[in-house]
This record gives structure tokens, C-alpha cells and sequence, in this order.
């Protein structure tokens, strides 16, 4: 809590030019029977690169079940790599973003033009229907992280973003049974249909894709 405390400082400070002191804060109480965890905090001003070190390294050291929800997905091509890599080793890659519902189009449509390769390498796509999804889960084996990241340019370069990551089994599974309740509220993108895109979507994935940066 004092990790999350801080980062809430951090920003507050870098809004408003105020530090705030200790009576702006809460006595914490030690907490019994809680979970662990790891608080990552990323801001433009360090690249963002703690979020993307953690998330290379969650990924990359996948070796059972990668399970991933985020509201916008436009990975860059490192990104794409470490999914075609996880599936290609045999991890059960299952990735989660917004189906029609959703505020940017334009992040939307970015992303899909890397849905190609990805389904070529195994990884599997659900798009969720009901309304906007806005979680941001990554569950790897028996480790989860949550928290404000996605999985685009802006959330692990630009923005100020706060990760926690847990082992507790307990957690990670209720995590992974929330995925598989959107999962049944999704539809499944395939190769074909990805194939079958008209030209106009083509145009508008590749002028996404050339302000991928500030998306």
C-alpha cells in the first residue's frame, strides 16, 4: 500500500507542483492474511520501462498458459515477437481486447493489422462484445500482474502507469476464472477472417500504423 501510496505522490506532485506530507496520508495498520505483492511504477520521465521490463519478462518467461486482457492493444514488433515465441514453445497464448465497443477505433484498427502473424504463430484472439472492456490482466502460469498498463506505445512509453504483480495462487486462479467468463462473452477472430479484410480497413490498420507512437 505505501508502493502505491508513493506512486499516487508522484504524480500528484508532477500535476500540481505540491509535496504532499504526512497528514495527507492514512496510519496503515498491518494487514493479516494479505497477499504479497510487487508495485512497478513507470513515468515518461524514466522512458516507461519498468512496465515494459516487466511485461518482456512475464511473457518471455511463460511456459505453461499466457493469458492477456487489455483495453487497446497496438504492440510493437518486439511485442509481437515475444507472443509468436511463447506459442511457438507451446505456451497457450490467449489474448483479450475490445471487440466493437470502444472508444478508439483507431487503436483498435492499429492493432489488428498485427492479428496476422499472430494467429499465424497459435496465438489465439478474443474480442469482447457486450460493451468496453477496460481491464488490464496478464496471467502467466501461476503469476499475474494488474493495473492501469496496456499494451500499446502511449501506456509503456508516455504515460504514468502502476503495475502489481502477485504469486498468490488463491488470486491468480480467480483471476483466471473472471478471463474465462469474458471469454464466453467474446468472439473468437480467426486467420480467415482476418484474410478477408477489405482494402479500406487495410488502409486505415496502415495509417494507424504510422501514428503508432502517439497512440
Amino acid at each position: 500500500m505505501r508502493d502505491i501510496l508513493g506512486g499516487f505522490a508522484e504524480n500528484w506532485t508532477e500535476a500540481t507542483n505540491v509535496v504532499l506530507g504526512a497528514s495527507h496520508f492514512p496510519d496503515l495498520e498491518p494487514v493479516h492474511g494479505g497477499v504479497d505483492v510487487q508495485v512497478v511504477r513507470s513515468s515518461p520521465g524514466s522512458g516507461g520501462t519498468a512496465t515494459g521490463q516487466l511485461f518482456f519478462a512475464t511473457i518471455a518467461g511463460a511456459r505453461e498458459r499466457l493469458w492477456v486482457t487489455t483495453a487497446y492493444f497496438a504492440p510493437d514488433e518486439a511485442f509481437v515477437d515475444l507472443f509468436c515465441d511463447a506459442s511457438a514453445r507451446g505456451v497457450d497464448v490467449r489474448l483479450l481486447v475490445n471487440g466493437p465497443n470502444v472508444d478508439k477505433e483507431v487503436v483498435r484498427e492499429t492493432g489488428q493489422r498485427q492479428y496476422g502473424r499472430l494467429l499465424e504463430a497459435g496465438v489465439r484472439i478474443f474480442e469482447y462484445q457486450p460493451t468496453m472492456l477496460h481491464a488490464k490482466v496478464m496471467i502467466a502460469d501461476g503469476w499475474a500482474n494488474l493495473g492501469s498498463s496496456n499494451l500499446e506505445h502511449r501506456s509503456l512509453g508516455l504515460d504514468e502507469e502502476l503495475i502489481v504483480a502477485v504469486d498468490n495462487a488463491a488470486l491468480v486462479d480467480e483471476l483466471a476464472r473472471h478471463f474465462a467468463e469474458d471469454l464466453d462473452a467474446s468472439e473468437e477472430f480467426d486467420l480467415d477472417r482476418w484474410r478477408r479484410r477489405s482494402l479500406a480497413k487495410r488502409a486505415r490498420e496502415r495509417a494507424g500504423d504510422l501514428f503508432r507512437q502517439s497512440l
